[in-house]
């Protein structure tokens, strides 16, 4: 009798320990996704088009070195990372997805996807009438 009771007992406490860990890991990554791309983001920004800068001295934002620097960004900070970037004018949106596998849990080898975007824009727009 009191095998069963300890065996029951040994089953719900791993239960709970994976729910615990397993969770803590699932909930780690979306936030990991929510950094990884604000700051990929932030990098892509900076991507200014010299030539458009020295013809006309208007800052913009380069579609192709924004996307460069958003994916060099991720290769360092997370390889795995999934990346997409979108530039639309002087805004740069990049999305980032990562994937975790539960480590206690047994559901087999089913994969979490963290999936989060940011926004940033090249430059700072000053209200009318500023100096």
């Amino acid at each position: 009798m009191i095998s069963a009771y300890v065996a029951g007992m040994g089953a719900a406490l791993l239960v709970v320990a994976g729910a615990v860990y397993d969770g803590g890991r699932f909930v780690n990554t979306y936030g990991e996704a929510s950094d990884l791309a604000g700051n990929a983001a932030r990098a892509a920004a900076q991507a200014t088009d010299r030539g458009e800068l020295y013809r006309s001295g208007d800052v913009q934002l380069d579609p192709a070195e924004a996307n460069e620097l958003a994916v060099d960004f991720l290769a360092v900070a997370n390889p795995d990372a999934e990346v997409g970037v979108a530039v639309d004018g002087n805004t740069v949106t990049v999305t980032v997805t990562l994937r975790s596998t539960p480590q206690i849990l047994p559901i087999g080898t089913r994969t979490i996807r963290a999936t989060a975007t940011a926004t940033a824009q090249r430059g700072v727009e000053q209200p009318s009438g500023a100096p």
